[in-house]
């Protein structure tokens, strides 16, 4: 809007907020965007104004305050002279990924009992919940094996020697697949 000296909700093209969305491949079920303008330099007086305009007003703290999207991007340029802000919030599948870590790893002979947990970060709405794990070992100097793999179960046991590394991932419902957890070693001293 500052490169293009225009304030509106569709660019000098024609296009909506809806539209660049689709341009972008980005895939939602509603979208809503809000956008204000104000004079000077100072970004924090700017995004004071800016807010108590748009929760003074009906619509906007309505979008503002909404409870029917669970991702936004917020945007803000300026000129120099004139700051404009940009919110665009849509509603769409969950993308986040889950995260999983080992909680213990309890080292009895050649047997290590193994236990875990997950989180699924949580979405105003559409949160997918967590599906499964997979848990994966590598002896010394070995490579990494499957333990489990898409397993419900947040514990096993599984043969192992001091010195074996194990690390654990989650997979939520909507299918996004964390990253590894940080490896934990088997010891006789490790719980």
């Amino acid at each position: 809007m500052i490169d293009r000296h225009y304030f509106s909700h569709v660019d000098p093209d024609g296009l909506s907020a809806r539209q660049h969305l689709v341009r972008a491949h980005i895939k939602f079920s509603r979208v809503s965007e809000i956008i204000a303008w104000n004079q000077g330099s100072d970004l924090e007086v700017s995004a004071a104004k800016v807010v108590q305009v748009w929760m003074s007003d009906a619509i906007h703290r309505h979008e503002v305050m909404s409870t029917t999207h669970n991702y936004l991007g917020a945007g803000v340029a300026t000129d120099g002279h004139t700051i404009t802000w940009t919110v665009i919030s849509i509603t769409g599948r969950d993308r986040t990924d889950p995260t999983a870590r080992i909680r213990s790893v309890v080292l009895a002979g050649d047997q290590a009992t193994v236990r875990w947990t997950g989180h699924d970060p949580w979405l105003v709405v559409g949160t997918a919940g967590l599906r499964d794990y997979d848990l994966s070992r590598r002896h010394p100097g070995g490579v990494w094996q499957t333990v489990r793999d898409n397993t419900t179960r947040v514990n096993t046991t599984t043969g192992a020697q001091e010195g074996t590394e194990f690390r654990v991932r989650a997979r939520d419902k909507a299918g996004n697949t964390g990253p590894w957890s940080a490896i934990v070693t088997a010891s006789s001293a490790t719980s």
